[in-house]
């Protein structure tokens, strides 16, 4: 794939340029990347999913290339690396070459949440570093007792044993932790609130929007194989976890005064609210997966770009946010990102978790009752998350005494972006992966 060789192009200049002349070149040659994204190299695979799953980890990549305040050589490196290895998870159709992908992409993220570095930052350093290396323990054990109890890797090669359930909900389990579902989402809320603002925006969209696609490789695989032979049971837990984080978010967001507080709590939501379409795994739950990990990116980039405006890469406070006044477009903008995470039309978030309701309440792998209780608990804790974004629009309404620092560029993206949230409600699109081997 052609899509390779510039990904390998950006990796080099990056590692020879200057950090000022870099980035733009690692966000073109990153950009550029995504629609040369065809054909296969292996186990590698280009098509509209992995296409899709790019984009999703591209649009964060994007804003935290060109817009951090103090960008240096390595750093450009670190983001141009692990987009790479974003787009590599997208590009799986093999269990070994998603788990790898998915470890490089994590582990090596913790250097970016300690950037840059300073004595405030190895907490939020330890904390990743903890649950990531516990994620990948899960992982690799999983690996290998899928492997032990099917004698492949491949996708659809599925052998009906208990080590092989064993493995596949070791391997579930570890995406959950990487997408903070609880009760295992202590960790979102320390990293993405004491991160840098730029950290936070990349953590919070590229690494979750990946862990998103890898759930829909899976749940177009093995999991859906898992089902065809009667394992639904792995599936009761998980929805019930979902539905708990999404509970718990609601009560974080209700408490959080700081923007990105109320944001990392939103993103424990979203990781309930995706992980709901499992509840029927197929190519049909993979295509929403990959379209909520878009939608989510690019709604979440917004929230996190206005922090990013207003204070660099510092808190800002949630009455701070009320300096987007003085910048009608751009508090529209924002406006646009928080309704699209809380799902109201005419937003792409809306039809993301409509998707996601769908695919649950027509499984046919739970019981009728649990998928109808399961639904009706994620839609009232919604609701009640709602109060939180709610706070943060109410804050933009308000008149301020000062005046924002004026970042044209940075304001033109986060338009960019809600113009693309309106126009994927109108024109939602849902890739399937193909070539699963």
């Amino acid at each position: 794939m052609a899509s390779l060789l510039l990904d390998l192009l950006a990796i080099l200049q990056a590692l020879l340029l200057p950090a000022q002349l870099s980035k733009y070149l690692s966000a073109f040659l990153l950009t550029l990347s995504i629609f040369f994204a065809s054909g296969k190299v292996g186990s590698i695979v280009g098509d509209y999913y992995t296409q899709m799953g790019m984009m999703a980890v591209a649009v964060p990549s994007i804003i935290t290339l060109l817009f951090h305040t103090r960008p240096q050589r390595h750093f450009i490196l670190l983001v141009t690396l692990v987009t790479v290895a974003g787009y590599l998870v997208a590009a799986s159709r093999n269990l070994a070459t998603l788990a790898v992908s998915l470890e490089a992409l994590s582990l090596s993220a913790a250097a970016i949440a300690f950037y840059p570095a300073s004595k405030d930052k190895i907490r939020v350093l330890s904390t990743y570093l903890v649950f990531s290396v516990f994620a990948a323990v899960l992982l690799f054990s999983g690996l290998a007792f899928y492997f032990a109890g099917t004698n492949t890797f491949s996708l659809v090669e599925f052998t009906q044993t208990s080590t092989a359930i064993v493995g596949l909900t070791l391997i579930l389990a570890s995406i959950m932790v990487k997408v903070a579902l609880a009760p295992m989402h202590a960790w979102a809320v320390d990293v993405y609130s004491l991160s840098s603002t730029s950290a936070a925006l990349y953590l919070s969209n590229a690494v979750k929007a990946s862990a998103f696609v890898a759930l829909g490789i899976l749940a177009a695989g093995p999991l859906e194989m898992a089902m065809s032979v009667g394992y639904w049971q792995v599936l009761v837990p998980v929805m019930l976890l979902a539905v708990a984080s999404i509970a718990v978010a609601a009560g974080g967001m209700a408490l959080s005064s700081e923007t990105k507080r109320l944001l990392a709590f939103s993103s424990i939501a979203h990781a309930g609210f995706a992980t709901l379409a499992l509840a029927a795994p197929g190519p049909t739950a993979a295509a929403i997966l990959a379209y909520y990990a878009l939608v989510y990116s690019l709604s979440n980039t917004i929230g996190f770009s206005a922090v990013l405006l207003l204070k660099k890469e510092g808190e800002a406070s949630l009455s701070e946010l009320s300096l987007l006044y003085k910048r009608p477009l751009t508090a529209l903008a924002f406006a646009i990102g928080i309704i699209s995470l809380l799902g109201i039309p005419p937003t792409a978030g809306f039809n993301a978790k409509l998707f996601a309701l769908f695919n649950l309440l027509t499984s046919t792998n739970l019981p009728n009752w649990y998928a109808l209780a399961i639904a009706l608990a994620a839609v009232v804790f919604t609701a009640a998350t709602g109060y939180g974004y709610a706070k943060a629009i109410a804050a933009v309404a308000k008149r301020p005494e000062g005046e924002p620092e004026a970042n044209a560029g940075l304001e033109l993206m986060m338009w960019f972006m809600a113009f693309v949230v309106l126009l994927l409600y109108f024109y939602p699109a849902l890739p399937v992966p193909t070539a699963l081997g």
